[in-house]
């Protein structure tokens, strides 16, 4: 169920082709998630400002079944932090992540709930 969006205003042009699929493997690996589950955004083109200037930037939401730890999340920030630096130069000064959990009640697929 890991869902991955990223906000951006780099023009669609400059997202590598395969950013979705390594982003998937990212995720796979990091979260030890199968990547049949995982779900991977990214809304290139976004009119978006970062401390006044529209240098590139990113909005990144993590939504994921279960409860984050402190520790978890400090991995999970190093790693889609190095990922997308690197995948679609957004500085990363310029970028924040977010971290969602819900419960499995509370996420649909394929008709029924995860509960």
């Amino acid at each position: 169920m890991p869902y991955l969006q990223v906000q951006t205003n780099i023009p669609a042009a400059k997202v590598p082709e395969d950013f979705l699929k390594k982003s998937t493997t990212l995720l796979a690996d990091l979260l030890g998630k199968p990547e049949s589950f995982i779900c991977v955004c990214i809304e290139p083109g976004q009119l978006m400002t970062w401390a006044g200037t529209s240098e590139p930037t990113a909005i990144v939401q993590l939504t994921n079944i279960g409860r984050h730890d402190a520790e978890t999340t400090k991995k999970y920030t190093e790693m889609l932090t190095e990922h997308l630096v690197k995948q679609l130069g957004v500085p990363q000064d310029r970028m924040h992540l977010v971290f969602h959990t819900k419960d499995r009640f509370e996420i649909g697929h394929n008709g029924k709930t995860f509960a």
